[in-house]
């Protein structure tokens, strides 16, 4: 595994220790409907952590501690509203690891001009795009009434359903589907928690991310990556098209 850094946006950080509760937060105001269509939330239930405090999900206070750093592109394209994500650690000093994630389209692009998605634990949406001189490009999420070459649908959990931040395991799921016609590779890199206070404080409260392995998506298949270990996030980037018959249509690496 080698170390690379990527695109972070800075957010409020809660660590709900073993028997640490929601801190407080003002209150809600909704992001315009015609932003937000409704996503499924896969994240696993927090049980009396958020029942605890009922302003857990103040969309507004989240977009305001972070700075609000896409209210720009918001503007003008959709995305995915704020809200707290939670992921199970499961170590001895930090049994789960929440923050306030802000609202942000589901896909960035670097000073470079590199497209990243990225998703966090809980969530699935579907990104779109157009094939570019053979190869994909504008990638932006998917719309109703829009057009696009292809779309990719993406699905990022943590356990199986029913299961609790203090009852179920660690391991993460990402399921992937694409309709582009041939086979696309990408490199992906995961955001990981804090297993410790110590460790959240060594890196003022950034976390660390690390690249991972990942296989081609081909058309029209459900693609399942697994991981036996806590992830927050993940970025997907450099998404490419495989030829057919290459040593490298059906590796992963």
């Amino acid at each position: 595994m080698r170390y690379q850094p990527g695109p972070r946006a800075w957010r409020t950080t809660l660590v709900l220790a073993l028997a640490v509760g929601c801190a407080s937060r003002p209150p809600v105001r909704q992001v315009p409907p015609q932003q937000t269509p409704p996503q499924e939330d896969v994240s696993p239930s927090p049980g009396p952590h958020r029942e605890e405090n009922p302003l857990h999900n103040s969309e507004e206070a989240i977009n305001r501690a972070a700075g609000d750093p896409h209210a720009e592109a918001c503007a003008t394209e959709y995305c995915l509203p704020a809200s707290m994500r939670f992921v199970r650690v499961g170590s001895p000093d930090v049994a789960s690891f929440g923050r306030g994630v802000p609202r942000r389209p589901p896909v960035t692009r670097t000073q470079a001009g590199a497209e990243v998605i990225h998703i966090y634990v809980g969530e699935a949406f579907t990104v779109v795009g157009d094939i570019v001189n053979g190869q994909p490009s504008n990638l932006r999420a998917k719309v109703p009434g829009g057009n696009a070459d292809f779309e990719i649908a993406l699905r990022f959990h943590q356990g199986h359903p029913g299961e609790t931040l203090k009852t179920g395991g660690t391991d993460m799921f990402l399921t992937l589907h694409s309709t582009y016609g041939g086979a696309l590779r990408y490199k992906a890199f995961m955001e990981l928690p804090p297993r410790s206070m110590e460790e959240l404080r060594k890196h003022k409260g950034e976390l660390p991310i690390q690249r991972t392995s990942s296989c081609p998506l081909e058309e029209g298949k459900d693609m399942y990556e697994h991981w036996p270990h806590p992830i927050y996030s993940i970025y997907i980037t450099q998404l490419a098209v495989v030829d057919e018959g290459s040593k490298d249509a059906g590796v992963c690496r």
